[in-house]
């Protein structure tokens, strides 16, 4: 591969692993929706795709006129990505936090923001926010995903659910992920191969630009 192709395949990902390396080594918890997840992942491997499915299948039509056909390419892969990220179903990720020191929190909420709120099980029922989920967790990532059980849910009673529990979990300490320091190792590593191949030789670089877009 080309130190260009190199470089946009890697740089996406690098960046993607220093996040979840640095929310891993942070002290405290980190909430997040599951359409958040989805979109910084979709740009995490937007390179790979770029330089792997995109070049491979984009039609040649758009081949035939490379710089708009790929702004069409780029601009339909996004649209793709948002409608993943848009369209699943309700979830809640809680970073840093196990399910035992999550529930207790978890169910104080429940019960302020709905009294008939109940538990059985791993699932939780709130029926006048309109929410049903149930817990799911990720003993080596040390997350936990609240996630939405069935497909009648209410996106208000979700957004009511997430304030309240983004306030609940202010302020709260937890304790570092070992995890992200090997993220972090490894998105240091990618983003050094991605430059040092972009310096090594800047000609080829120049030249498989030029080839890229048909210049």
């Amino acid at each position: 591969m080309d130190p260009l192709r190199v470089a946009i395949a890697l740089g996406p990902l690098g960046l993607y692993f220093l996040l979840l390396g640095a929310v891993n080594l942070s002290r405290r918890p980190w909430l997040t929706t599951g359409s958040r997840d989805t979109a910084a992942l979709a740009l995490g491997i937007s390179g790979l795709m770029l330089v792997g499915p995109l070049e491979l299948l984009m039609p040649p039509m758009l081949r035939s006129h490379p710089l708009w056909g790929w702004i069409v390419w780029i601009g339909f892969y996004g649209i793709l990505m948002t409608g993943w990220a848009v369209l699943q179903l309700p979830r809640l990720t809680i970073y840093n936090l196990t399910v035992d020191d999550l529930a207790p929190i978890l169910s104080e909420v429940a019960k302020e923001l709905d009294p008939d709120a109940r538990w059985a099980g791993d699932s939780l029922l709130l029926p006048q926010l309109g929410v049903h989920l149930h817990v799911e967790y990720f003993g080596s990532l040390r997350n936990t995903s609240l996630v939405s059980t069935g497909e009648r849910q209410s996106l208000r009673g979700w957004s009511e659910l997430e304030a309240a529990l983004s306030k609940a979990l202010s302020g709260r300490r937890a304790p570092i992920n070992p995890l992200g320091v090997p993220l972090v190792t490894a998105a240091v590593a990618m983003s050094a191969v991605a430059i040092w191949s972009w310096l090594d030789d800047p000609q080829a670089v120049t030249r498989a630009f030029r080839e890229l877009l048909n210049l």
